[in-house]
């Protein structure tokens, strides 16, 4: 099930924090609009911006909470359901104040936190990361 604003009350949390989790360490980027992280962008999309469809996506930024604007507010001001409402912005959260490079062991603490399961991400992809020149010197 693909989760959006309509479908959002019928998730398990556990498929919340998949969905989520999948996009960001399948992404590797931040998304970001300006200097702030946004729900979608050019990047993509947030943690939380994962959760809306396009049309749900639409409807955030038309309300102005594109950018800076925490899942509470999302809740709120659109009437969203508040499923996983702590989940969702411990996903936020994630995104917005690590690099990606800390993204997959930063999930391992929201999953244990939600005592979700986390195993899946062994089964996903490591980003390539380039190795810095400095590191290549040390070497």
């Amino acid at each position: 099930m693909k989760i959006t604003l309509a479908t959002l009350a019928s998730a398990t949390a556990q498929q919340v924090f998949e969905q989520s989790a999948k996009h960001l360490l399948k992404q590797n980027e931040k998304c970001i609009s300006g200097s702030s992280c946004a729900y979608r962008g050019p990047a993509g999309a947030c943690a939380a911006g994962a959760l809306l469809s396009d049309a749900d996506a639409a409807l955030v930024k038309a309300e102005g909470m594109n950018e800076g604007a925490g899942w509470g507010a999302v809740v709120h001001r659109l009437g969203a359901s508040s499923a996983h409402l702590e989940l969702i912005e411990d996903l936020q959260y994630v995104h917005d104040g690590s690099a990606p490079a800390h993204w997959r062991p930063a999930l391992r603490v929201v999953a244990a936190q939600h005592r979700l399961d986390s195993s899946f991400m062994d089964l996903l992809p490591v980003p390539y990361e380039p190795v810095s020149i400095r590191e290549t010197a040390l070497a």
